[in-house]
């Protein structure tokens, strides 16, 4: 495509009506989707080789029919100096025949080439030992569409760029076409390929629901450790915050800095850092940026974010990505087997992990994460899964520098309405549904999650297994048992099976499910079972409860670090004590709260 365009500009091709052909055809019944995605990547033209800052919105990219204030306001004058590709390659072209003509046919005259100021083609040529240099700076949209780039329909629902593949722009300086036009081979000078958010929600069509997209790489470096209060030096009250509202959070953490400076983009962001100078891989070490002029975990999301007006403030409608909430994590770290390996928030070899270096020595690898919840929820342990906790104590230090997660929201949208993609004030949806039936807490997971999270409904207690195994999944529903058994009469490795080390001899517990004898009035003899990790997690965030004081029957996939997950006030794996010899030495006693899988064909209340 861009070898035609600089053909066309040597043939004398009318440009704009090139242009309006290949890059804005309408498309046909036949053919609707005629044309390219191009408008995702804006160029600004400049003599620096560094990042410049993001002057707004240009008029052209904006999608139509689209109200003003979503793009932060009207265009700027410096938002039109933006250009997109197609007009940055046909007048690098122009300038080139230019260029060719001064050095090959100096008969014909000399071509004056305009340096150090925009050309008449939107470009900026400056001229650097003999050399001319075009250079821009490219700023890549959000992958977040309100119409159909190419049919201009509105969106109905987000799952059509959500879980996605790549978008991807190939700038091609030079092309062979073979003679039969099947085949070509290009030279790409600039290659930009943008990955899709990815969802742990339901992506059906039919399912309107609000829920979050989370980025696939953590840009932000964890290595501040030389700040006392690495998290924040601000302080919001822990009744504002909310345990599952992260973009709520994130403006209450704004808003607590200092009057004349807590809402100026230069306050958090340097944006000659916020982004590439030169190729970078799918590794999760060649995406870290060093572009915060505030170092702290608070407010690194905004990198993430753009200054949409380019008027230097934090506007409400700028805070598009933020700080994950400890219930955002959770769902993050439960869905981790159901997404991109690269998304999983931890991503190292749990099986090589020791006691005596647990967490400190696997934070690298994402073992614990900053929140943006109150202080008893500040840092979600994705290593564990179901796990969250304090700072402050002796494992997490309040200058321990962690990873984190920004997500943002996707509106619930569907049943043919497109009037709430562009809502951002929108808290995203529990994976559950809490119902009470005939006095029991039923919980509701059917159709809100990706399919990769289910597994088949049972009667049965279920099989030995660890966080990561297919076991550790759900059901469409469970029913709650109305209170405990036995509280004090279990330890983890009696629930849960697990084989480990205690007082230096290898065990290997036998697995018992109390739940097997367990009912209730009016249950019909249902069977009972323990709950896995996962059911455990959802039961902790609907009863209200001080102590749930509940075992569950998932192992920890290494023994010599944890043995199993309780529920407390919080999840946790405290259910035993390791000595320093190497094996463990007590074990902490606690109940069982039973649950059994919805029937099949079970219908839920709709209150």
């Amino acid at each position: 495509m861009i070898t035609k365009i600089y053909i066309d500009e040597q043939n004398k091709v009318d440009g704009a009506l090139t242009k309006k052909e290949v890059l804005e055809g309408a498309g046909t019944g036949i053919e609707p989707t005629k044309g390219f995605d191009y408008k995702w990547v804006e160029l600004w033209p400049q003599k620096d080789i560094t990042i410049a800052a993001y002057p707004g919105v240009s008029e052209w990219s904006r999608e139509t029919g689209i109200a003003d204030d979503v793009y932060g306001g009207t265009e700027t004058t410096e938002s039109k100096k933006l250009i997109d590709v197609y007009d940055a390659i046909v007048a690098m072209g122009k300038a080139v025949k230019l260029i060719y003509g001064n050095t090959y046919e100096p008969e014909k005259g000399t071509h004056n080439i305009t340096t150090e100021e925009i050309n008449e083609d939107g470009i900026l040529i400056t001229k650097v030992d003999g050399d001319y240099k075009a250079r821009f700076t490219a700023f890549i949209n959000e992958y977040y569409y309100y119409k159909h780039p190419l049919t201009g329909a509105g969106i109905t629902a987000w799952s059509v760029f959500v879980n996605k593949m790549p978008r991807e722009m190939i700038i091609a300086m030079s092309s062979d076409v073979s003679d039969d036009g099947n085949s070509s081979y290009s030279q790409a000078y600039s290659y930009i390929s943008q990955l899709s958010m990815q969802t742990p929600y339901s992506d059906r069509n039919d399912v309107v629901m609000a829920a979050f997209g989370l980025e696939t790489y953590n840009e932000t470096p964890i290595d501040w450790n030389s700040a006392p209060l690495v998290f924040s030096d601000r302080n919001v009250d822990d009744d504002d915050l909310t345990s599952d509202n992260g973009r709520s959070n994130q403006l209450l953490w704004l808003d607590a800095g200092s009057s004349d400076t807590k809402r100026k983009w230069v306050t958090y962001i340097n944006q000659s850092m916020n982004g590439y100078t030169s190729s970078n891989t799918t590794t999760h070490a060649s995406h870290k940026l060093n572009a915060y002029n505030r170092k702290r975990y608070d407010n690194a999301c905004m990198s993430r974010n753009r200054d949409l007006n380019g008027n230097g403030k934090i506007d409400d409608n700028e805070v598009r990505w933020y700080l994950a909430s400890v219930n955002e994590y959770l769902r993050m770290g439960l869905a981790a087997q159901a997404i991109s390996s690269n998304a999983r928030l931890y991503q190292g070899d749990k099986s090589q992990m020791t006691y005596s270096g647990y967490p400190s020595n696997y934070i690298g690898y994402g073992a614990l994460y900053y929140s943006s919840s109150k202080s008893n929820e500040r840092v979600y342990w994705a290593v564990e899964k179901g796990a969250w906790g304090n700072v402050g104590t002796d494992k997490v230090p309040k200058t321990q520098g962690m990873p984190i997660r920004c997500v943002r929201v996707l509106p619930a949208v569907g049943a043919g309405t497109e009037d709430n993609i562009t809502k951002l004030d929108v808290k995203p949806e529990s994976f559950f549904k809490s119902h009470t039936v005939n006095g029991n807490t039923v919980l509701e997971f059917r159709n809100r999650m990706i399919s990769d999270m289910y597994r088949v409904r049972t009667d049965d207690p279920l099989n030995e297994h660890d966080e990561d195994d297919p076991a550790n999944r759900f059901s469409d529903g469970i029913i709650i048992a109305l209170n405990n058994i036995k509280n004090g009469s279990y330890n983890a490795p009696q629930i849960n099976g697990i084989t480990y080390s205690w007082k230096g001899s290898t065990t290997n517990a036998i697995k018992e499910d109390p739940c097997t004898d367990y009912h209730e009035d009016g249950d019909g003899g249902a069977k009972w079972r323990v709950p896995n990790l996962n059911e455990l997690v959802m039961i902790r965030r609907s009863l209200d409860v001080a102590d749930l004081n509940s075992l569950c029957c998932t192992q920890f996939s290494n023994s010599k670090v944890r043995l199993g997950f309780v529920a407390t006030s919080n999840v946790n794996c405290e259910v035993g004590g390791y000595n320093d010899a190497g094996y463990w030495d007590w074990l902490a006693s606690h109940g069982v709260r039973c649950v059994r899988d919805v029937p099949d064909g079970y219908t839920f209340p709709t209150n």
